[in-house]
């Protein structure tokens, strides 16, 4: 299970990602996989929290990648 947090607000975003790392069953990321490509980019480990605002552009395929488990 992973979840993906698409945040208006880099400020926010990055305060909210930083809260999550206390989270005690997950890791969590800002912008961890921006520099990747292709399904590198997406390649996201279990467990992982990831707050970015471009995963907006790749909604269909983090539905197929990840589907009910996001």
């Amino acid at each position: 299970m992973n979840v993906f947090v698409l945040w208006t607000s880099r400020c926010d975003s990055v305060t909210f990602a930083e809260a999550c790392t206390f989270i005690a069953n997950f890791n969590s990321a800002q912008e961890s996989r921006t520099f990747l490509l292709g399904e590198a980019h997406l390649a996201y480990p279990d467990r992982h929290i990831e707050v970015d605002n471009r995963l907006a552009w790749f909604l269909g395929r983090l539905d197929q990648t990840y589907g009910d488990r996001a």
